[in-house]
């Protein structure tokens, strides 16, 4: 699905980030008047004006939205101008949305785009931040306008209906009235059952399925019988959130199909209709889904796990539980705060080979990114249009950690002994790279409006080089410089660049036998001129990158932090 979809509490704080990364405002905010009276429109319209970002409100959104409501969001948004939507409030605000955005581009009726796909342009942005747990909209490439002329719901299917960016925060739902939790909560079971019967299943939506009814069989009576339960209300939002792409994946079946052709014809809520035509259409398919044949890993029936304590015929756990660390507010529950949580972010590592990149990707990653890591065997960094080619592929990145380098198995020596070759090949592992990649990643940093770059140098490129190497000192000082420079073009983006200078650190070949040439007495003198008395391990630096990396960090820029133990030689 092409939605990026961020989990967490106090996310929805992040709108003013998402709209810089989509081009900017003017925004038009839609809205319903219910969710306005709840106060939970407020936040997000002083969140954008105090970004900078012009909002235009449009709360004329109703229950099962109508298409009348939807061409007048669209002339108010022709005439002023407005360049993308933020979306506030249930899946009739969402599913506005989207219908806005759509005609914009498309023009006409909505019911002039109620095929499949039928789309002749692409959609103006949306981003969603959806206030119930159950319409699954804000993953949905449908938009379900009804036809008030006709009585009928129409489905705008199309894959660029879907929002660019949702963000799901299970703190908005708190406020649900208890009668809309149900039905949302409705709506997202009979989601998943609709997607586990279409006959478009899949394996990976089945699973999904399964993930989402399960949340939301076990948080449903919790999150109706206690609003303020934040446990019931994050497992709610991730089995929408589930359930939702799973039938973005598919498409919805009996159940929808069903519980739509009611509401509009009687105008009654959606997840009520779903409520009342899940029992009958699970009841009809029932014998069908009996002699289906398991689509578990492509296995026959008589293969399949089969219960055990602890687990159910599908060998799932039987106890399904909501993901706390997601869940967490802005301070853990011992009270300190929690940086470096990274989820929703794309980073990519080079040189990931050896010690230092692999405990980078691999923090990154412990912090919830998406990490992509790169050696000289998976692509030439210092060529140019090798480079080119491996980010174009990858879309957006929002960490980039320059770590390729080295000394390219050279060793010191005079340097009139010193050929044009050897002196290019460590300046080009080091600094071309650097530029190189950097220069790739900046572009779609600078449209989000967000982004974080580390460069690895080297306590040579602070003084002089144990190695003795004159390119290797001369392309780590360069790094440095280049991050000062960058620092300086970047930070009107809101990117950061910073740099990091290891110290003595058993990270790879060259150092292992670096460390070797010195012997005992060598290396005793080595260690002793460290005010921590000890080398440096990958992990030390890695914590480094953390740092840089953290949205808290934001005001750090330009930086160059030796991480070194406290070496006297500096």
């Amino acid at each position: 699905m092409p939605t990026r979809a961020l989990f967490g509490r106090g996310i929805a704080a992040q709108v003013p980030e998402h709209v810089r990364g989509l081009g900017g405002g003017p925004v038009l905010l839609v809205t319903d008047p219910g969710v306005v009276a709840t106060g939970l429109v407020a936040p997000v319209q002083s969140a954008l004006t105090s970004g900078g970002i012009e909002v235009t409100v449009f709360d004329r959104v109703q229950p099962n939205p109508r298409d009348m409501d939807c061409l007048a969001g669209a002339d108010l948004m022709r005439h002023g101008g407005q360049r993308l939507l933020v979306a506030v409030g249930g899946g009739s605000a969402i599913d506005t949305a989207k219908c806005i955005g759509l005609l914009l581009t498309n023009g006409g009726h909505p019911r002039d785009w109620e095929d499949f796909g039928a789309l002749t342009r692409d959609p103006l942005p949306v981003i969603a931040v959806p206030t119930t747990a159950g319409t699954g909209s804000e993953v949905s490439p449908s938009a379900v306008i009804t036809d008030t002329q006709r009585k009928k719901k129409m489905n705008l299917f199309d894959v660029r209906n879907c929002p660019r960016v949702a963000l799901v925060d299970p703190d908005l739902t708190v406020s649900c009235p208890a009668w809309v939790t149900a039905s949302s909560g409705m709506d997202a079971l009979s989601h998943a059952v609709d997607s586990l019967q279409c006959l478009l299943a899949t394996p990976a939506s089945d699973a999904l399925a399964l993930e989402g009814a399960g949340l939301v069989a076990t948080y449903i009576r919790r999150a109706f019988a206690a609003p303020s339960d934040i446990e019931a209300r994050c497992g709610m939002a991730q089995g929408s959130l589930s359930a939702g792409l799973a039938v973005g994946l598919t498409d919805v079946s009996g159940a929808h199909a069903l519980a739509e052709a009611i509401g509009g014809l009687y105008g009654h809520p959606h997840g009520y209709c779903c409520a009342v035509s899940l029992p009958a259409i699970m009841a009809y398919n029932m014998p069908v889904c009996r002699s289906r044949p398991s689509r578990r890993q492509g296995r026959p029936e008589h293969e399949q796990p089969v219960e055990s304590e602890g687990r159910d015929g599908r060998g799932l756990p039987r106890d399904v539980h909501a993901r706390t660390d997601v869940c967490e507010p802005a301070a853990a529950h011992d009270g300190r705060p929690r940086m470096n949580r990274l989820t929703g972010r794309t980073a990519v590592v080079t040189g990931t080979a050896h010690g230092i990149g692999a405990a980078i990707a691999a923090a990154l990653a412990d912090r919830g990114a998406t990490v992509h890591g790169v050696d000289k065997d998976a692509a030439d960094l210092t060529n140019a249009g090798a480079v080119r080619d491996f980010f174009a592929a990858l879309g957006y990145v929002d960490i980039l950690v320059n770590n390729a380098g080295g000394v390219c198995g050279q060793v010191g020596q005079p340097l009139e002994e010193v050929s044009d070759q050897d002196w290019h090949d460590v300046v080009d592992a080091n600094l071309t790279t650097s530029f190189l990649c950097t220069r790739a990643v900046v572009p779609g940093m600078k449209e989000r409006g967000w982004g974080r770059i580390v460069t690895i140098s080297s306590a040579a490129g602070l003084g002089v080089s144990k190695t003795g190497i004159q390119a290797y000192a001369s392309a780590k000082a360069a790094q440095i410089g280049f991050t000062r420079q960058m620092a300086h073009e970047l930070g009107p983006f809101g990117i950061t660049v910073n740099c990091i200078a290891p110290g003595f650190v058993l990270s790879n070949p060259t150092s292992v036998r670096q460390w070797e040439s010195y012997g005992p007495q060598g290396q005793r003198a080595l260690v002793d001129g460290i005010a921590m008395r000890r080398l440096g391990q990958p992990s030390d630096i890695a914590n480094g990158v953390l740092f840089f990396a953290a949205d808290e960090s934001s005001w750090v820029t330009g930086q160059t932090i030796a991480i070194d133990g406290g070496d006297a030689f500096l």
